[in-house]
Formats: C-alpha cells, sequence, structure tokens
C-alpha cells in the first residue's frame, strides 16, 4: 500500500508531478557508443561490468528534470518519511504478536531483527525511497532502508552521464553532495 506524502506532508515540504518532466534525448552513434566514466576511478570497473561502458546502446535516451521546488520537497519529505518509517518499525516490534502474522516472517527470525534494531538502528547511513509523482503529491512505494544499491548510479555517474550527452549546461544531479554526505555520515558514526 503507497503512503501519500499529501497526507502527512505540509503542501510546501511536496513535490508534485507538474514539478517533474521527462524529457527525450537523441544520441549520435559516435556519442553513445563513447566510453564516459573515468575507469581510474575504484567503482567505475564495478559499474560497467554492470551497466556497460557506453552512454547509450540505443539512439535515444530518456533524462528527467526536477524543479528546484520539487527537489526542496523531495528532500523534506525523504527526511520526514524516514522517520515516519522509523517510527513505524518501533510500533511493529513493540506489538509483535499482533502484527507479526501480516509479514509472513519466520518466527525465528524475529528475535534477530529486534537485536538488530536495538543495537543498530542508529546506523542507517543510506536508503532509497521510491517515489511516484501525482497532482496531489509524491507517494512513497518502497524503502530500501541502508541499501547502497543506488550509490553507483548517483552523483558522480549521473554527472558523467549528463556531461557526455551534452546535457551538462542544464543541471547537476542531485546528489553532487553525496560523497561529502557519506563521508561525514560514516565519520560521525567512528
Amino acid at each position: 500500500m503507497a503512503i501519500s506524502a499529501s497526507s502527512v506532508l505540509p503542501k510546501y515540504l511536496n513535490a508534485v508531478k507538474k514539478d517533474l518532466a521527462v524529457h527525450t534525448l537523441n544520441i549520435a552513434r559516435h556519442v553513445g557508443n563513447a566510453r564516459y566514466l573515468d575507469a581510474s576511478l575504484p567503482f567505475v570497473p564495478t559499474f560497467e561490468a554492470k551497466y556497460g561502458h557506453e552512454v547509450s546502446t540505443a539512439q535515444q535516451s530518456k533524462y528527467y528534470t526536477i524543479t528546484e521546488a520539487g527537489q526542496a520537497g523531495v528532500e523534506a519529505a525523504t527526511d520526514i518519511l524516514h522517520q515516519l518509517f522509523l517510527r513505524a518499525t518501533d510500533h511493529v516490534l513493540a506489538h509483535k504478536r499482533e502484527l507479526a502474522p501480516y509479514f509472513c516472517i519466520p518466527a525465528g527470525l524475529w528475535p534477530k531483527i529486534q537485536h538488530s534494531w536495538t543495537h543498530h538502528k542508529q546506523d542507517t547511513i543510506s536508503g532509497r525511497l521510491d517515489f511516484a509523482f501525482t497532482d496531489q503529491g509524491m507517494k512513497v512505494y518502497e524503502y530500501n532502508a541502508d541499501s547502497a544499491s543506488c550509490l553507483m548510479e548517483c552523483g558522480y555517474t549521473q554527472d558523467a552521464w549528463s556531461n557526455a550527452t551534452g546535457l551538462g549546461s542544464i543541471g547537476r544531479s542531485n546528489s553532487s553532495t553525496l560523497f561529502t554526505q557519506l563521508t561525514a555520515a560514516w565519520k560521525s558514526k567512528n
């Protein structure tokens, strides 16, 4: 079940469908076949092994832009929704007897989940919320908490793709400060 951001967030802390635009980009073959990432960076070989080294294997590609107000809304909603998910998890663990059957998690795992939550709840470094944008606001479909799966697709990689396709003047990825934020988060844990 999706949680509507509009039901828990003030209007100014939200983003709506009109804040997000999808664009189609025609990609010349010589641009599409070009290597666009710096292979000397330690994460690039892993990224290229999964996604390839080309800018695009198709003659057209899609990209998204978001308004500044929309970006501010996404950031605010992300912070608030993260806190709501923490509270929801607290609630479920405090009411395991009644709520556990709804999750279909084997009984033997609940003590491990409780231990992890009790001892490592504050260790979250990153996560990914999957949103849909509607006319009324965002809806969250999924939260991959403490998941690094999206980090390789953000920041440097998005900006390098943007520059290689000639879109660098349009804007930057919304995660251009990601490395600095991750470094600060990891340092605060030690």
